[in-house]
């Protein structure tokens, strides 16, 4: 009975003591949603930081609006608290559903903004992250009936997985894993605005913390399905009749094997493709389970020829570890053994094999399962 009354009071005092008292409503605090990273390299006598903020003011008898405010200072925390001073509500934060990185920044360097996210106890680690083409002003400023901005980015963030393979793992916690573990590499989305409407349009590649390129949407579908698992995209085989192409809509999974001989590592990349067929004027025949086969096969063929010529094309032009295997060298040989040097990746034997199971031909012929 007196253990019951003890945890009885105990709690009490944790419901009383630790709740919202003497923290400030939730109408008096301007809800932090977005949050932009940007630089004007060109400002005189240094480079001004800039960071930009989009925030929710809920007033008790009218609807919720979101809002914007820039800020400017020789450092990152001056820029913060530059736009501090324009809003009369304190920000609450915790709530960020977006970080937006800009181009300019990005290649500046984020290793300030990277140690800030790991530091701020108020982040919300589940944020997106993403590299923005043009100024972050330009991306808080798009308008929408519906959503805030930095609902809509994030959105557009969120559910890239289920197009061009990106994964999804691009939010603030990943970004901090990436920069401090061995054998990680950046790359996050790349959005830019294209006739007033943002779209992904690629990724960023970071040599540490600092954007050394960004790759067209094509190749990042190819870097896509070597580099992550349980992500969607379209897999398609073109002829030279506009006319006539096959595409499965699949999900792509993962295995990397990794060994080592004479000094030299041995990464054995296999990738299974699952999907429906979703056209075929190519082969138009009748789909039983030969035929089926034979598609399969077209497929795995077609899509492993271009892993292939992009595994070179990364250890030949990119020279950065854009597949993401280092990691798998330092977990088997130990964080010691300096495996995750750029040098050991580019001059590592890198295979790919690629298997394509379709598992449905559509409802035309009844939305048969194949066996």
């Amino acid at each position: 009975m007196k253990r019951k009354t003890l945890v009885f009071i105990l709690l009490f005092c944790l419901v009383i003591l630790g709740g919202c008292h003497g923290r400030a409503a939730i109408e008096d605090l301007a809800v932090v949603f977005g949050f932009g990273y940007d630089i004007d390299k060109i400002a005189s006598p240094q480079p001004e930081y800039i960071s930009v903020i989009e925030f929710i003011s809920i007033q008790s008898e009218e609807e919720p609006g979101s809002d914007f405010y820039v800020g400017k200072g020789n450092t990152l925390y001056q820029s913060i608290e530059n736009y501090k001073v324009k809003q009369g509500k304190p920000f609450g934060y915790g709530s960020e559903l977006i970080y937006l990185i800009s181009e300019d920044r990005a290649k500046f360097g984020i290793d300030d903004i990277i140690l800030d996210l790991f530091r701020s106890f108020n982040v919300n680690i589940h944020a997106s992250v993403a590299v923005v083409k043009g100024s972050c002003e330009e991306y808080f400023n798009l308008k929408s009936k519906t959503e805030s901005a930095s609902e809509l980015l994030s959105n557009l963030i969120q559910y890239a997985s289920d197009e061009y393979f990106y994964s999804s793992n691009n939010t603030v916690n990943d970004l901090i894993f990436k920069h401090f573990q061995q054998g990680r590499q950046i790359c996050l989305p790349y959005i830019e605005i294209i006739n007033e409407i943002p779209e992904l349009s690629g990724i960023a590649v970071f040599n540490e913390d600092k954007m050394i390129k960004k790759l067209d949407i094509e190749e990042t579908k190819l870097i896509n399905i070597l580099s992550t698992t349980g992500s969607k995209g379209i897999v398609s085989i073109e002829s030279n009749d506009a006319h006539d192409y096959l595409e499965i809509e699949a999900k792509s999974k993962r295995k990397v094997k990794v060994t080592k001989a004479d000094n030299k590592l041995n990464y054995d990349i296999q990738i299974k493709v699952v999907g429906t067929l979703v056209m075929d004027t190519l082969l138009q025949e009748e789909l039983d389970k030969e035929q089926v086969s034979k598609i399969e096969k077209i497929l795995a063929a077609d899509l492993q020829k271009d892993l292939e010529q992009e595994i070179i094309k990364v250890q030949k032009i990119h020279k950065q570890d854009l597949l993401d295997v280092s990691k798998y060298a330092i977990a088997k040989y130990g964080a010691d053994s300096k495996l995750d040097s750029t040098t050991n990746f580019i001059n590592s034997q890198i295979t790919v094999d690629v298997k394509v199971k379709i598992e449905s031909i559509g409802r035309i012929y009844g939305n048969t399962k194949t066996k």
